[in-house]
């Protein structure tokens, strides 16, 4: 529908400013073969009814533009539609089996789709133009602002992968971005990766017993001093579980660090700090003002309750 919509509106009251007016935007653009070959065509898109199809010239020559003095050549116009009826007959013709058969390329046995399908949704999208008295008036309905959701996910909203963006920055979305990565990295992301062991830690209760416990998330970092001896370092460390409703004492952290591959430390961490974050007990850790020998690629380790660990690496100078 954008496409419809522009030689009248152009792209905003700037726009028609710089480019000299909606007349000079309406000769540009349906000078385009490119302009006719977005028109809508789908079933119910068009026409003084509602129901023609923009690619029929009798419905496109009732568009406001279509005629008058800066109206485009007539010829040219219904060759370019006839394009447009072209890129119909191939797409009522189907995908390839090779674009939708699936496929083992990963080397694990298992079958990955070939077709994806990443659409808009909850922007006003014009769905329907009705042609009444000389002017346009439009339909809504849910997409990415120019595409249509339905359109854009093949009429299986609930198979497409949907952002919240509009069709502009809709590459710019984190979450089509991670599902891109998905797709690039498929044979990466390896079943093994959803069949493997869930870690747990092992805490003790306070009421007395063991219970072993899911680790939600774990990390730890090295901070390397600013100002002083530039030698000194300190390490933070965090475990988040999700315990039971008793309470527990916090897990052990110990702290190994090694340095150009040689190992040089071994200490506890000291417990900083419990929180609570919904479901989620989050355990703070710390080991500050520890010092290097000298220079180099430092690497350390936190293992929490004896199994479950994390690492970082930094160049120390």
């Amino acid at each position: 529908m954008d496409a419809v919509a522009t030689p009248v509106e152009g792209w905003g009251w700037a726009s028609r400013v710089l480019a000299g007016g909606s007349a000079t935007i309406a000769k540009t653009v349906l000078s385009w073969p490119s302009l006719y070959e977005l028109l809508p065509t789908y079933s119910g898109c068009c026409g003084s009814s509602g129901t023609e199809s923009m690619a029929d010239y009798s419905v496109f020559s009732q568009l406001p533009y279509a005629t008058g003095p800066n109206a485009p050549d007539p010829a040219k116009v219904r060759a370019a539609l006839q394009n447009r009826r072209d890129l119909d007959t191939l797409a009522q013709k189907g995908w390839p089996k090779h674009i939708i058969g699936r496929f083992k390329q990963c080397g694990d046995g298992a079958e990955r789709d070939r077709l994806y399908m990443i659409a808009g949704d909850h922007n006003d999208t014009r769905r329907q133009v009705t042609i009444s008295n000389g002017g346009l008036e439009y339909d809504l309905r849910r997409g990415d602002g120019t595409v249509l959701l339905r359109s854009a996910s093949l009429n299986s909203p609930n198979q497409a992968w949907l952002s919240f963006s509009a069709h502009r920055s809709i590459l710019d979305d984190d979450n089509v971005q991670a599902k891109l990565e998905t797709i690039l990295l498929r044979c990466q992301i390896a079943l093994a990766d959803f069949n493997s062991v869930e870690p747990i830690v092992s805490l003790q209760r306070d009421a007395g017993g063991v219970v072993d416990i899911p680790v939600e998330s774990a990390s730890t970092n090295i901070i390397q001093e600013v100002s002083g001896d530039s030698l000194l370092f300190s390490v933070k460390a965090s475990l988040s579980v999700s315990p039971p409703s008793d309470e527990v004492a916090a897990p052990s952290a110990t702290l190994a660090a090694m340095l150009d591959g040689k190992k040089f430390l071994s200490t506890d961490l000291k417990l900083t700090n419990t929180t609570q974050d919904g479901a989620n007990r989050i355990f703070a850790y710390t080991a500050k003002d520890l010092k290097l020998p000298h220079p180099g690629l430092l690497e350390i380790s936190v293992t929490f309750a004896g199994n479950v660990s994390v690492a970082d690496q930094a160049m120390a100078f």
